[in-house]
Order: C-alpha cells, then structure tokens, then sequence
C-alpha cells in the first residue's frame, strides 16, 4: 500500500510498506511501541491491550511457579464482570459470555495451582478484536504517521555520516565494537567495525559476509 510521508524541510515522500496488524505491532519493535500508546487513549482499547499483554507475559514466562500464579489471577481480574458497573459496559464485551466464563475458570484454576501449566491462553491470545476495529483507527492517526517516519528513516541509506561514534566497547580479532548514536533518532547502538586488512589477511570474506546476512535476517531490538 501506497502512503504520502511528511519529512523534514515539509517535503511529502511517496513511499510503500506492507501495513497489517501482524507486521507493523508484531514484528516492528516501534509499531508495537506506537500503537500501545494509541492504545492508552482509550480505555477500552488499553485494558484489551493490557490482557493480551498478561497472556503473552503468561505463555512466555519461564517461571512456572510464583509468577504464573500471579499473573494468571491478573488475568483472571480483567475479565471479572464486577471490574466494570455493568455488563454492558465490560471492556471485553466483544467476547462471547462462554468465552468469558471459561477464561476466568481457567485463569482462576491456574493462580491457584502450584505449577500452572502454557498454552491455556493460546486461543486468546489470538483474539482479533485489536487487529480489526482498533489496528484500523491507529492507521487514521499520528501514531501511525510517526510509525511511517520512522520507517522513512529506516530505509535511507546507512553511510559514515549516519552515527555518532563514542568509545571501543571491544576488540577481536577482525576489528573492533564501539558504542554509537544514530543522528536522526537519537537511539544508541553497539557498531561493530571491520578491518579490511585483517579480513583479507586471514581469507575470512565469507566468514564476514555469512555473518552479514545473518544479522539482515534477523528480527530483533537488539540487532
């Protein structure tokens, strides 16, 4: 899909980018970031983000004790009808009443148990309620021009003059680390630099450029 982007100097840019609620809150750190502050503009919308938040908290934790105990009651108190003055009025009233019923049953089962098992909030976790009505208004608002800017900043091309350079973090044995700023955004990143002597010198042009394209494949804040 095609979008007008306004950048610096009040220039509009036409660019394309493949809007879904699977990519851009999903798979993009800043998307994500975003439409979670679009999200707390809305009471309802916030505390729907806020359950799927405690699931996904739920199923990833590594703790299978104390704190999926605790989280598991959290869950069980968001969906509580006795949260809201009236049911009509239930911030996820876009879920069916047996829905409701059996996730609390399940959430209440598990802060109770000594060893909450995964995968009970597997099938919420992928409700669409936020993908649908909520994903189509964030993409009307400035969230979402802010998520194109930064995606504009993205794809312009990385050169010498895109970072800050600050002090060596490390060395090996092709170069060195060194933690820097990116002038655009202001956001800090470890730089890894290559010695092209040192690469050639020890034949390690494909070690290089496997590690390379590993790294571009990788979906990470981190990398």
């Amino acid at each position: 899909m095609d979008y007008f982007v306004l950048v610096p100097n009040n220039i509009h840019i036409r660019i394309k980018y493949s809007v879904t609620y699977s990519y851009v809150v999903e798979k993009q750190p800043i998307g994500k970031l975003l439409f979670e502050q679009f999200c707390n503009t809305d009471e309802r919308y916030a505390r729907a983000w806020t359950f799927l938040c405690k699931v996904e908290e739920y199923e990833t934790s590594d703790d299978d004790g104390e704190s999926r105990r605790s989280l598991a009651k959290s869950i069980a108190s968001l969906l509580s009808v006795d949260n809201d003055t009236s049911s009509d009025s239930l911030w996820c009233s876009f879920l069916s009443e047996d829905f409701i019923e059996k996730f609390t049953s399940i959430a209440s089962d598990a802060s109770h148990e000594s060893e909450p098992s995964s995968g009970i909030f597997f099938e919420a976790y992928k409700l669409s309620f936020l993908a649908d009505r909520s994903f189509q208004k964030f993409l009307e608002t400035h969230y979402f021009h802010r998520y194109l800017q930064w995606k504009w900043l993205e794809k312009r091309p990385v050169d010498k003059h895109t970072f800050r350079l600050y002090r060596v973090l490390g060395k090996g044995g092709f170069g060195e680390v060194c933690a820097c700023q990116v002038r655009a955004s202001g956001k800090m990143y470890a730089l890894k630099k290559l010695e092209k002597k040192r690469v050639k010198k020890r034949h390690a042009e494909t070690l290089s450029l496997n590690e390379k394209q590993i790294l571009q494949k990788i979906n990470s804040p981190f990398v």
